[in-house]
């Protein structure tokens, strides 16, 4: 069974940067990717295949911006989110995928 990575702590450091912290879900995956959007609504996983993004594209999964995307596997990994506008309300999504045969994304 597939357990969807969790968000477990965000903590704003200045105005600008908001840490985010959380954790892998023990699975299978061989990578996260890190969403961000202005507004609450889940996003959708990208077809199978689709290849993984990198840290700025706003491309990747319409609506959202890529804050990073790690092959980094561990109970618990951090990243920073950077260049936020002071006042906006961010959210944050974790999507997971595994990476044979192209990458397959886990929702």
């Amino acid at each position: 069974m597939y357990t969807t990575p969790a968000i477990t702590t965000l903590t704003t450091t200045t105005a600008t940067t908001t840490n985010v912290t959380y954790t892998d879900g023990g699975n299978a995956a061989t990578g996260y990717v890190l969403l961000r959007s202005t507004t609450n609504t889940a996003p959708t996983a990208p077809a199978s295949g689709t290849a993984v993004p990198t840290a700025g594209s706003t491309t990747f999964v319409s609506g959202y911006t890529v804050v990073n995307a790690t092959t980094t596997i561990g109970s618990s990994v951090a990243f920073s989110s950077t260049g936020l506008t002071p006042g906006t309300t961010y959210y944050y999504w974790v999507v997971a995928y595994q990476n044979t045969n192209g990458p397959c994304w886990f929702t």
